[in-house]
C-alpha cells in the first residue's frame, strides 16, 4: 500500500511493485490522475482519501486489509523562505500540510501492518542537510526521522524506517516558472557527486530494497547522489 501513490515518488513505488506482482493499493486524494499510468497494471487498485482526515484514512485503510509493505510518500504543503517570516499562520500550515497527515497515515498504515511487515516513510534530505529557506521542511523531515528510530522499536518485529531523497524530479516543482526550475535543477546537478538529479524511480528503488531488506529497522537511507557528503 502507497499513500500518497498517484503522483512523483509514490507513483513510482507503485508501478516499481506493481511489475513486481502482488496486489498494490495506491491511495491518494485524487487517484483519477493516475488511472491512465497505472491502467496497464492489472494487480493496481486505487482508493481516495485525504491525509488530513485521520478517521477517513483509517477507514479507508481499515477496508483494505493485512498488507505486507506500507509507504507513506506524501507532497504536502509546508513555508518556503526565510526563517524571520516563519510565523504561526506558516508553522500552522507546515504541519497541517505535511507533518500531520504523516503521523495519520503512519497510524493508519501500522494498524494493518502484518508482522513481518514493513513502513517506509519518504523525508528528505533538509533534515540532515542546511538550506536556507527550508527550515520548515527541515522541521518536519527532521521530525519524521527521529519518530522512525521510536517506531522501529515500539511497533517491533514491524520494520520502520525512512528514505531521505534529495532534489528529485516531480511534478512538486512545476509550480516554478521553467527558466527558474531549470536553474534549480541544474545547481542541485552540479552540487551532486553523482552530477545528476533524482530521478523517482531513483527513490521508490531505494524503498523497494528496504521493503526486501529483512533485517534492517530503524534507519534513515540518504538517496541524494551523495549530496549529503561534507
Amino acid at each position: 500500500m502507497v499513500i500518497g501513490g498517484t503522483s512523483g515518488i509514490g507513483l513510482a513505488c507503485v508501478e516499481l511493485f506493481a511489475a513486481c506482482a502482488g496486489e498494490v493499493w495506491a491511495v491518494s486524494r485524487n487517484p483519477q490522475r493516475a488511472l491512465s499510468a497505472l491502467s496497464r497494471f492489472g494487480n493496481v487498485r486505487t482508493a481516495a482519501a485525504d491525509a488530513t482526515d485521520s478517521e477517513a484514512l483509517g477507514r479507508l485503510v481499515a477496508t483494505i486489509g493485512p498488507c505486507d509493505h506500507a509507504v507513506v510518500s506524501i507532497a504536502g504543503g509546508a513555508h518556503l523562505g526565510p526563517f524571520p517570516e516563519f510565523g504561526d499562520a506558516e508553522l500552522d500550515r507546515t504541519i497541517d500540510g505535511k507533518l500531520r497527515p504523516y503521523v495519520h497515515a503512519a497510524r493508519a498504515a501500522l494498524s494493518v501492518l502484518k508482522p513481518a511487515g514493513s513502513l517506509t516513510l519518504v523525508t528528505g534530505m533538509s533534515a540532515r542537510r542546511a538550506t536556507p529557506g527550508a527550515a520548515s521542511l527541515a522541521l518536519v523531515n527532521g521530525a519524521l526521522e527521529s519518530l522512525v528510530l521510536t517506531l522501529a522499536v515500539e511497533c517491533a518485529p514491524r520494520r520502520v524506517n525512512a528514505v531521505s531523497p534529495g532534489t528529485t524530479a516531480t511534478s512538486a516543482w512545476d509550480r516554478l516558472p521553467e527558466p527558474a526550475r531549470r536553474a534549480l535543477f541544474d545547481g542541485a546537478a552540479a552540487r551532486t557527486p553523482l552530477g545528476r538529479i533524482a530521478a523517482p524511480i531513483d527513490v521508490a528503488r531505494a524503498i523497494f530494497a528496504l521493503t526486501r531488506t529483512t533485517f534492517v529497522t530503524g534507519v534513515v537511507v540518504p538517496c541524494d547522489g551523495g549530496t549529503h557528503l561534507p
